[in-house]
């Protein structure tokens, strides 16, 4: 299709909705396939990929350091919510446990594809932070998508 990246044109295939209540769940690391897979032409790889969102990648490594340090205050039994009350943890608390633009994942054949939140995702990868919060969601192939394919 003209206009269209190979990635959209993967999704077209997929029959994918997040239902409005999509809960964040912690899903590993390395059930999530490389951001390349989903989005070939915008991953870590990609020239100026670190600096979208005026950011630099000091400033990425930075939130995957404080996720690291909010994680094990957490299993120190300390909430969410204690942890807002530190401005240096803020940024980072919203970035990783937003729940308006929380990382979207696909699940498709016991994969992981990225929808969203690829900067958090390729820096999970990089630092092997173990699991992240994300909302995903299960897809199927389009009954009509595959009978058209297959004629």
């Amino acid at each position: 299709m003209i206009g269209t990246t190979k990635s959209e044109n993967q999704h077209r295939l997929l029959n994918v909705k997040f239902g409005n209540k999509s809960a964040l769940k912690y899903v590993a690391v390395a059930d999530i396939l490389p951001i390349v897979y989903s989005h070939p032409d915008w991953n870590e790889n990609t020239p100026n990929f670190w600096y979208h969102h005026s950011s630099t990648l000091g400033e990425y490594d930075d939130l995957a350091k404080k996720y690291q340090n909010i994680r094990a205050k957490m299993r120190e039994g300390i909430s969410l919510d204690a942890l807002e009350r530190d401005k240096d943890l803020r940024l980072a608390l919203d970035r990783w446990w937003n729940k308006r633009d929380p990382v979207r994942l696909v699940r498709f054949s016991g994969s992981y594809f990225v929808v969203s939140g690829l900067h958090r995702v390729a820096l999970a990868m990089k630092h092997a932070l173990g699991e992240i919060p994300a909302v995903f969601s299960e897809a199927r192939l389009k009954r009509k998508s595959i009978a058209g394919k297959c004629s």
